[in-house]
Parts: structure tokens; sequence; C-alpha cells
């Protein structure tokens, strides 16, 4: 599709306003910004994955891997007319909370995404473009906001250890 190759021909050249204007995730309902495609591909960078490369060396329909986990890929968003139309998703990063016992999780936030209520059942998510999430939290009764800082060295296969353990 027309969307693969606009879109790696504007990550070739590093117009990522240009490649922006094609990305979505399933956490927002909405176009992904200059920024936040920047700060993905940083983020990225940091644990070794130059994904300007690795958008031109694999394919968007089939998926753009880093070892067995999909970072993006190319998906149908629907028609115009009878064509249909793509879009290029970046799959969302689950996180693996790590907690003291006495302390509950209720909700996460991240700009530029849905508060997120946590239910014990389903893993929390972010955007790979996140740097920090604000979790709300009870513990002891009291409910409090923390700042929690993503550490992308930590990324294995699509997940992120975040540890609420005192230091």
């Amino acid at each position: 599709p027309m969307v693969s190759r606009h879109f790696q021909t504007a990550m070739k050249r590093g117009d990522y306003a240009g490649a922006a204007r094609f990305v979505t995730s399933p956490l927002v309902n909405r176009r992904w910004t200059e920024d936040e495609l920047s700060q993905c591909l940083a983020n990225y960078q940091a644990i070794g994955v130059d994904l300007v490369e690795e958008v031109q060396q694999q394919s968007l329909d089939e998926g753009v891997y880093a070892g067995e986990y999909c970072l993006l890929s190319l998906e149908r968003s629907g028609h115009f007319l009878f064509l249909p139309q793509y879009r290029v998703v970046f799959h969302p990063i689950k996180l693996d909370l790590l907690t003291p016992n006495q302390l509950s999780i209720l909700s996460l936030k991240t700009q530029g995404q849905a508060s997120q209520d946590f239910t014990g059942q389903a893993p929390l998510a972010i955007n790979p473009s996140v740097q920090q999430v604000r979790l709300t939290i009870r513990h002891q009764g009291h409910q409090e906001e923390v700042e929690v800082p993503i550490d992308y060295q930590q990324f294995n296969q699509g997940h992120i250890p975040l540890s609420l353990y005192p230091v």
C-alpha cells in the first residue's frame, strides 16, 4: 500500500511530522504527533533498536519486529470510496507491575492517552513514546499519585517491569 511507502520515505528523510500523519496506536484515538514519534524512536534507540533502519529493512505489511515482538505494523483502517485505507500502528508495551502487598494500584495516567483503571486482570499498557506514568495508589487507607519513570533498558519482548518497591 501507498501508506507503507510514504511512511518509509518520510522516516528515511527524517521527516517525522510527515511520518506521524500515518501513525496511531490502540491506546489513542487520533494520529500521533511528531514529538510522540520522535520520543518513540529515542526510546527504542536506547535499547539498541534503530527503528528508522528497521522500517527500511523489514516489511510493514508483515510487521516490524525486534526479536519476536512486533513493534509496529500496517493495518487496514477502513475504506475511502472503494479503496481500502491503511495506517501504521505502534503496538503498546505492557507494564509488569511489581508492588509490595500493602499497595493497591487504582489507575494509570500518561500524557496523550486515556486513564486506565487497574483491575488486576489485564495488564496496563503504554505507547512506546511514553517517558513516565502517573499511578494512583492506595497505601494504608490513603490515596496518592506517584510519578514513575519508564526504564526502556528493561524492555523484553513487549514488556517492561515497573517496580514500586523502595530502593
